[in-house]
């Protein structure tokens, strides 16, 4: 009996990681104007993954640290993702 709640503690586990993972690929490839004025979030993770954010102050994509889970939506992979994303001419 134990073994089959370990197993199914693990699942639930990986579950929640894979799909707080694809959340934030989403975020990424989708992204919106309003989304674009949100403050970078690292997020409670302690990874360090170097992401993009909209600088609605300086009207820049700019570099923070993401920790690998949650934050928000002002979160992308690559400088050219964010710049397609939020930038305005």
């Amino acid at each position: 009996m134990m073994n089959k709640s370990v197993l199914v503690l693990l699942l639930v586990a990986t579950f929640g990681v894979v799909s707080s993972s694809m959340v934030g690929l989403m975020r990424s490839a989708v992204g919106s104007p309003d989304e674009c004025t949100y403050p970078p979030e690292t997020g409670p993770c302690k990874g360090r993954m170097p992401r993009f954010f909209y600088n609605i102050n300086t009207n820049e994509c700019e570099e923070f640290i993401y920790g690998g889970c949650q934050g928000n939506e002002n979160n992308f992979r690559t400088y050219e993702d964010c710049e397609n994303q939020c930038k305005t001419s």
